[in-house]
């Protein structure tokens, strides 16, 4: 979890939060503590609304919702939780109770809670104040630390790079936005600059790499993390965005060519390599649908998603819930069994269906140590799939960061970020 602001942290902005007490009233030092912790532990749930990690399975449309889980109630009171749950149903925070035990059959799932917006705008306005009154314009230089570097597998990433943050002013001074999609959007801009302001301007990029290979950046200061309409905002126009060709069909199918002793040939996934973009439109059109949500079912079908269109039993939680297919199509059930009759969807299902077959087959064969790795486990065909894919997409990735070299702001996991423009 994120750590919360210095500024956040003062008693003055403690007291704003508190609807319930007089901090000025309590005499025992110990009872002054366990209440600032409880304080703190609303802010904490504030900042975890924007941690994608920190994202409720049963609420994940719900921008203000977040888990409560009984470590983190820990961690804020040891002994005394339902205290702790008092306090935050007195702030006007809602807490959905329910929450499951993990099985064999299922995961656990945490309690969760509703942050409420008014105490996002509350924060929002002392942040507010507090930059105001320092009468600090930030910092307006751009760059890069070349000297802490990130070790990607033999590839050295910046891990520190220091932001133009004087956009922090204008962004104070532009209207106020009120819907919550926008109240959002500004809490996660404002508590990401909070950090850079507070180190005149440097962000430490905290990468790690997963068991499958991929690079992640953690935490609000990340940029490869951050929404790209920020990201915009926080780099100067010196900087450009240079997308990557890492598509799932090209990697599995490279990776089917190096294992078999036989050229094999799939039509409709070489034609859609060809020209996936026309092909995507020409489908939305048909549909009435963004290019992006067929782009999205492609990318699906490469993951093993199934064919079923009809709603079914989740068994972990006891709702009835649509599949992805029809998920994908915003739930419209009619959209999806449309996708599915169109003849070149039908033969690119296919094709990839016997294509990640023949992957899956030669992998298991080869039983690399990766997959038999007491840690990993990655003996499932989606899981093989998967592991495959970011392998793939990861080597591309150091291949582009190698050839741009120093110009190299950041990647990410489809583009990389770098301080010159590359001709086409």
């Amino acid at each position: 979890m994120e750590e919360i602001p210095k500024i956040l942290r003062s008693d003055d902005f403690r007291q704003l939060m508190r609807d319930d007490l007089d901090f000025r009233q309590i005499k025992h030092k110990s009872i002054l503590k366990k209440e600032q912790k409880f304080t703190d532990g609303m802010t904490q749930l504030m900042l975890n609304v924007i941690d994608k990690w920190q994202n409720h399975s049963r609420y994940s449309d719900i921008w203000n919702a977040t888990k409560l889980s009984r470590d983190f109630q820990r961690q804020v009171c040891s002994t005394d939780q339902k205290s702790f749950c008092d306090v935050l149903e007195r702030n006007g925070f809602v807490i959905d109770h329910q929450f499951f035990q993990p099985t064999a059959a299922r995961k656990g799932e945490t309690k969760a809670v509703f942050v409420p917006p008014e105490k996002i705008r509350k924060a929002q306005q002392y942040i507010r104040r507090w930059h105001l009154s320092h009468g600090n314009n930030g910092n307006q230089k751009f760059e890069v630390d070349w000297n802490q570097t990130f070790d990607f597998r033999g590839v050295p990433i910046p891990s520190r790079i220091r932001i133009n943050t004087s956009v922090f002013s204008e962004f104070l001074e532009s209207a106020e936005l009120i819907e919550d999609e926008s109240l959002s959007r500004r809490w996660n801009l404002q508590l990401r600059l909070i950090g850079a302001i507070e180190n005149d301007g440097w962000l430490e990029q905290n990468y790690w790499v997963s068991p499958f290979g991929r690079l992640y950046g953690r935490g609000l200061s990340s940029l490869q993390s951050c929404p790209k309409v920020l990201l915009k905002q926080f780099l100067n126009e010196g900087a450009w965005e240079l997308d990557v060709d890492t598509a799932l069909q090209s990697i599995l199918f490279q990776q089917l060519q190096k294992r078999t002793k036989r050229e094999i040939h799939y039509p409709s996934i070489e034609e859609y390599m060809r020209n996936k973009k026309a092909i995507r439109e020409e489908i939305a059109d048909s549909l009435g649908v963004d290019s992006g949500v067929v782009k999205q079912q492609f990318t699906a079908i490469g993951f093993g998603m199934r064919r079923s269109t009809k709603k079914f039993l989740n068994k972990e939680n006891g709702s009835l819930q649509n599949p992805t297919l029809t998920e994908n199509f915003g739930g419209s059930e009619l959209l999806a069994e449309n996708f599915k009759r169109i003849g070149f969807v039908k033969s690119y299902w296919e094709e990839l269906y016997d294509l990640t077959n023949r992957l899956t087959k030669a992998v298991r064969k080869e039983n690399p140590l990766w997959m038999s790795s007491k840690e990993e486990r990655f003996s499932g065909k989606k899981q093989i799939m998967t592991y495959l894919f970011f392998q793939g997409e990861a080597e591309i990735l150091r291949s582009i960061c190698r050839q741009v070299g120093q110009h190299l702001i950041l990647p990410k996991h489809d583009a990389v970020v770098i301080r010159r423009r590359i001709s086409s």
